[in-house]
């Protein structure tokens, strides 16, 4: 719903009659009204809001959206069995939980290409 919707709905409720003002002034007015309604409302409406466990579809679904490689079944696994909680804190929001995956997932792909650049102390496995 919009602010005009809105001011439409408050006329036929009645609310036209605490508008005591010529009609310019009493459309600019009820607009202004609803406006600042709606603003309250949705403030009011995220501030109230809880965190909704998302499913593996989901997760998936928003993965394929950032064209990422977060496994969805190893992302939803791991914080339920952390019952949904950062550190103490229970999660706000947990597509920004798969970006965070996602940029610790890019820092820990390795930058040297060439297995010779790294050093031999260094190497996992040995060349032959």
């Amino acid at each position: 719903m919009n602010a005009e919707q809105l001011a439409d709905e408050m006329e036929l409720c009645g609310l036209a009659d605490f508008f005591n003002c010529d009609s310019f002034k009493y459309e600019e007015t009820k607009l202004n009204l609803a406006t600042a309604l709606l603003e309250k409302l949705d403030i009011k409406y995220k501030s109230n809001s809880r965190f909704k466990k998302p499913t593996i579809e989901e997760i998936k679904s928003y993965c394929r959206e950032r064209s990422n490689s977060i496994n969805a079944e190893q992302f939803y696994d791991f914080y339920e069995s952390k019952n949904w909680m950062i550190g103490k804190n229970k999660m706000k929001n947990w597509q920004a939980a798969v970006r965070t995956w996602e940029r610790n997932q890019k820092s820990q792909e390795p930058i040297i290409e060439d297995f010779e650049e790294i050093p031999y102390w260094k190497r996992r496995g040995k060349k032959k």
